[in-house]
């Protein structure tokens, strides 16, 4: 798949989430599953191996074309065999304020630590800047809701925006959604280059999240800036990053898990 290492062989029999960033596992799991879609979410985490995957793909592909994309999600739908997305509606603003405020994980989201009161809070997931914005739920527009992802300050004249996600505490979340909200992020990215000409989406990370996007020389996610102590922690100051991803980068991986558009489309 393009967008991983270039040693990805040399790792083939090592857990993918002892070399691999986390959203860059999630990538490689949505497009198996997009190969072969009857393998089962429930045998994908971290600890699997590509030389397990290759396994369990294989088995099946005698009754598989992979050149088949019917089987895909269709171009537009915005879903995956796990997640799709959804407005936001007021029913949601508690369980975000708690995500977002939680005490023991506010550092790693936008208010680090502040706590604005509910109606400032909800001033702000409602500001102008905000561009679009879905929650990301489970398997169905009706299923239960994992987490918010959101686009803003969009540059029209640049061709350029800035994209986040929130997930929802582990108590308000489905049980087995750990991995989803990486998921549903990748859809949403679908969503704004379909529907915005962007040329790419900036995505800012502080350095004790990194472990959530692969960045660097090969992988999806680039890195094309830091700022350096810009955050504070924990006793000590952290760097914050600044990722991107390119259109054209997004569909060379894009196209191994997305379905084609529907005939009225084309």
């Amino acid at each position: 798949m393009p967008g991983l290492p270039a040693d990805l062989l040399d790792h083939a029999g090592e857990p993918l989430g002892s070399w691999l960033r986390h959203g860059t596992v999630q990538a490689i799991f949505l497009a198996c599953r997009g190969v072969n879609p009857g393998l089962s979410r429930d045998a994908l985490d971290s600890d699997v191996t590509l030389d397990q995957l290759a396994y369990w793909i294989a088995r099946h592909l005698t009754d598989i074309d992979v050149s088949d994309r019917s089987n895909r999600p269709p171009r537009g739908s915005y879903t995956t065999p796990n997640v799709t997305l959804r407005p936001i509606f007021d029913s949601d603003l508690q369980a975000l304020y708690w995500a977002s405020l939680d005490p023991r994980l506010a550092h790693r989201w936008r208010f680090r630590g502040q706590t604005p009161d509910p109606d400032t809070f909800r001033s702000m997931v409602y500001s102008p800047n905000v561009l679009v914005q879905f929650m990301v739920v489970s398997e169905s527009p009706a299923g239960p809701a994992i987490g918010l992802v959101s686009a803003y300050d969009a540059d029209t004249v640049g061709g350029h925006g800035k994209i986040a996600m929130q997930r929802l505490r582990d108590v308000d979340a489905p049980d087995g959604s750990g991995g989803l909200m990486i998921e549903g992020f990748l859809v949403f990215i679908q969503y704004l280059f379909d529907h915005f000409d962007f040329a790419k989406l900036y995505i800012e990370v502080p350095e004790y999240n990194r472990t959530l996007l692969g960045a660097g020389d090969g992988n999806l996610f680039r890195e094309e800036g830091e700022l350096k102590n810009h955050l504070y922690y924990g006793d000590r100051r952290w760097s914050m990053h600044i990722l991107a991803v390119y259109r054209d980068d997004w569909e060379a991986v894009a196209q191994h898990f997305r379905g084609d558009w529907p005939d009225a489309l084309r």
